[in-house]
């Protein structure tokens, strides 16, 4: 029995590995790629404080983005917290001061918009 692999050579049962150096397929295409650092437009950014925008618009502005956004923020958790949890006085109050943010936010809006 010259096929008994009791001696321990199973390798003559395994498949030959293909060359990694062979050519399989169509060739692979060249692409030239351009050097990163050609034409790089330089950008300047403004400091703080060193922009066009007077202050009071730029405060006027911010004061209203953080108002709608607590706003916002503070009536969804409100729901959220009323309907999933079943905490109806915590989401009230949380809906209550959801929508005193959003009526601040739109009080600093039409306030400068009024100006």
């Amino acid at each position: 029995m010259s096929d008994d692999p009791v001696d321990g050579s199973i390798d003559r049962f395994e498949p030959d590995e293909p060359d990694p150096e062979a050519e399989y397929g169509p060739d692979i295409p060249s692409v030239s790629v351009p050097d990163a650092t050609e034409n790089i437009p330089s950008v300047s950014i403004p400091e703080i404080g060193d922009t066009d925008v007077p202050p009071g618009l730029a405060r006027a502005f911010w004061g209203a983005v953080v108002a709608v956004n607590i706003g916002l923020f503070a009536v969804s958790l409100g729901l959220m917290v009323a309907v999933f949890r079943g905490q109806w006085q915590l989401g009230a109050t949380a809906i209550a001061l959801g929508v005193v943010a959003l009526l601040s936010g739109y009080r600093r809006y039409r306030a400068h918009q009024n100006r």
